[in-house]
């Protein structure tokens, strides 16, 4: 199973949508398949737990590509994931994807 972070894959950090997308991960964890996370960037697991107050089970993983330090642009960096995900849909075949949230503005 596969989610991809609010904003359009943007970010996995501190925020609403962050914390939606947290909360679908641990629903979906019960099912015992691995549930990815899937984000440009994002905040460690311990950070994540920590800020949003839950804990995360061990078949929850986070995948990020961390390609933008400067000149933060999310409807290019948008652009920048795509083929990222193509890339982890092929090799990791998840059995269902959730697009979580709308694309940047």
């Amino acid at each position: 199973m596969f989610i991809v972070a609010p904003n359009s894959g943007t970010s996995l950090d501190s925020g609403g949508g962050s914390f939606v997308t947290l909360v679908m991960a641990i629903a979906l964890s019960k099912l015992k398949e691995t549930v990815y996370l899937v984000a440009l960037r994002g905040l460690g697991r311990n950070q994540l737990v920590s800020h949003h107050e839950i804990e995360l089970p061990a078949n929850i993983r986070l995948i990020y590509l961390d390609v933008c330090k400067a000149n933060y642009s999310p409807r290019r960096d948008y652009f920048r994931l795509v083929p990222f995900l193509s890339q982890l849909i092929k090799k990791l075949k998840p059995s269902l994807i959730i697009w979580n949230d709308d694309a940047p503005r």
